[in-house]
């Protein structure tokens, strides 16, 4: 596994004052330099999140980046959207079958501390269930 570059990680930064997001953007060189840069946010599955961070700079961004950090963060909305709404009626079938459950990690992280859950990639479900209702589940 190689090394995050120090652009994205510098990009994204909750702590990256306005001046060196301008900066590192707008120092790419078109093309190649950020070919590889959305190559490597897909990579690390921090393609939204970057398109969050650029979003209030696009026009330093050339008009090719801008469009594929779009498509990124649409196709990946696309994808949250159909997860949650698949989430929520599995947590509400089992609460409604009276399960006591408790939903973990990944959806109430993006909810709560991204403010937006397409920014936080999720694959699974993490749910904690009492043991003696796992019949049930």
């Amino acid at each position: 596994m190689s090394p995050v570059s120090p652009d994205l990680v510098s990009l994204l930064r909750t702590d990256c004052p306005a001046e060196s997001l301008q900066a590192t953007l707008s120092g790419r060189a078109a093309g190649a330099a950020w070919e590889a840069l959305l190559a490597e946010a897909a990579a690390e599955r921090v393609g939204p999140l970057l398109y969050q961070v650029a979003r209030p700079y696009r026009r330093l961004l050339p008009a090719p980046a801008w469009e594929q950090l779009q498509r990124v963060y649409q196709s990946a909305a696309v994808v949250s959207i159909a997860q949650l709404r698949e989430w929520d009626w599995i947590v509400r079938r089992l609460a409604g079958g009276g399960v006591d459950l408790l939903v973990l990690k990944g959806v109430p992280l993006a909810q709560e501390l991204y403010g937006d859950p397409v920014l936080r990639p999720m694959q699974d479900l993490d749910l904690l269930i009492r043991r003696e209702q796992l019949a049930a589940t």
